[in-house]
């Protein structure tokens, strides 16, 4: 009998040259106060992860987070949808067409995010 070992996004011990696993495709700080925003582009890879945390700036204190799956279709579209998400939002999520626009829902929150590539 065969022992097979599996990781997330390829087998254990595979090839890596061929098989990277998840990459950061970026990582940042929006300031809710200066009403900072940023376009994330997910026309390159087939599926994204993203994850924010969105914390009260007055306390310091977590408002929201949320961890969003992105899916490429074979024509080009994309959809989103939550994972996992906290009761309260500290964030504002826009589609567009290769594109997804977040920013802090209000100037007393700031967020903090990371998109992955996964496939």
């Amino acid at each position: 009998m065969n022992n097979v070992g599996m990781v997330f996004g390829g087998r254990s011990g595979a090839d890596t040259s061929t098989s990277s696993g998840m990459t950061m495709v970026e990582s940042g700080y929006l300031s809710g106060e200066n009403g900072e925003s940023t376009v994330l582009d997910v026309s390159v890879y087939q599926i994204y992860l993203l994850f924010t945390r969105e914390i009260t700036i007055s306390s310091g204190a977590i408002r929201g987070f949320r961890a969003i799956q992105i899916a490429r279709s074979e024509d080009g579209g994309f959809q989103r949808q939550y994972l996992a998400s906290s009761t309260n939002a500290g964030i504002t999520i826009t589609s567009g067409t290769d594109s997804i626009t977040i920013k802090p829902s209000s100037t007393s929150y700031d967020v903090y995010y990371a998109l992955y590539a996964v496939l």
